[in-house]
């Protein structure tokens, strides 16, 4: 319950402790309020705190306005900690010249607008969270010079254009990429292959389409990757079978068809596979989808056979497909068009040589007559 005699002496007192910092600042180099709901304004003056300041910390307090412009003064600023506040306004561009900057925490204030491009210029940054805001636009590019980058939060935004292969060049990024509940659309780049380091990826719950890349194959250390809730077409592609390492996997509500493959049967790591809602069909596997406590195939309405408790039909005689079956149209409509023109070009051949020949067989004919 809101106790407005406590919100007020915590205003007064946040006050009272950013006066004080002006004069420990010049001694110290950290300044950390975190989680002590302090309420009021982040005032413009926290910018003219010391430049020995290091680490800078007011998250989890009930503080208004907005991140005040010449934060860029704190020039050794190295973490800067503003998460689960009630900030808004957009991020000011000048963030950029904090050139020290090791760790960024946004998360969850009611910051609105585009990532200014100047977070580029953050070649010291490790971990970047921006998630749980009202950002809009697109990610951009300028982000790929974050070559120190390991952890990168932007979900749960408004985000959208396509995903930029700048960021997916990142080989720093080893721990998560989280870009999910967004507006990204486009297909995964093939770039995403260059994470071979990255433990978790989750792109859930945007508008991203086409096939799944091949080049997802070579993140062998990935062990959570979340791709629900998309228009992902295609078959589940054999270079995944090169993620063993994988504990859970979610590929639910997208367009993918096929078979199962079997090579997920032997991911003995898995402790969580949501298959559900898309177009598999054929008989599915068993070794780890013996398990129905941490499968879910549910919503593949050509499926058949598997455990009794996930409640398939048995397969018909003709349900049993061979993958050939299941080529991609990009590999049999070449063929098919190579094959349609050679028949083609032979039946033209054919037509323009042997009225030629009948021809002079019959002037031989005439002549020797």
């Amino acid at each position: 319950m809101f106790n407005p005699r406590l919100y007020y002496a915590s205003r007064l007192l946040f006050r009272f402790l950013l006066t004080s910092a002006a004069h420990v600042c010049t001694r110290g180099s950290i300044l950390s309020h975190h989680s002590n709901r302090f309420g009021g304004t982040l005032p413009p003056s926290i910018v003219n705190l010391s430049n020995h300041l290091t680490w800078l910390a007011f998250g989890r307090n009930m503080l208004s306005g907005s991140i005040p412009t010449g934060i860029e003064n704190l020039i050794n600023l190295q973490v800067f900690d503003l998460e689960y506040t009630f900030l808004n306004g957009s991020i000011p561009p000048n963030i950029g010249k904090l050139h020290n900057l090791v760790e960024l925490y946004l998360t969850g204030d009611k910051l609105i607008g585009p990532i200014p491009s100047s977070i580029g210029n953050l070649s010291s940054l490790v971990e970047l969270f921006m998630n749980d805001n009202e950002l809009e636009g697109s990610i951009p590019p300028s982000l790929g010079r974050c070559q120190s980058l390991q952890s990168l939060y932007l979900s749960h935004n408004s985000l959208s254009g396509i995903i930029p292969k700048e960021v997916l060049n990142l080989s720093s990024l080893s721990i998560f990429l989280a870009l999910d509940h967004n507006s990204f659309n486009g297909p995964l780049p093939s770039e995403v292959g260059e994470l071979v380091d990255l433990i978790a990826l989750d792109v859930s719950n945007n508008k991203l389409s086409g096939d799944i890349p091949n080049n997802l194959g070579k993140c062998i250390t990935m062990e959570y990757l979340n791709l629900e809730g998309n228009q992902v077409e295609g078959t589940i592609p054999p270079s995944l079978e090169g993620l063993k390492g994988l504990e859970a996997l979610d590929l639910s509500s997208n367009n993918l068809c096929g078979p199962i493959p079997q090579f997920l049967s032997k991911f003995l790591s898995l402790k969580y596979l949501n298959l559900s809602h898309n177009n598999f069909e054929g008989k599915v596997p068993k070794g780890v989808f013996s398990n129905s406590t941490m499968i879910s195939v549910l919503g593949n309405d050509n499926l058949c056979d598997g455990i009794p408790e996930l409640h398939l039909p048995p397969c018909a005689p003709n349900q049993t497909h061979s993958p050939n079956k299941f080529l991609a149209p990009k590999v049999l409509i070449p063929a098919v068009s190579t094959i349609t023109f050679i028949v083609i070009l032979l039946s033209i051949l054919f037509v323009c040589f042997v009225p030629k020949k009948s021809k002079n067989n019959a002037s031989n004919f005439i002549f020797h007559q």
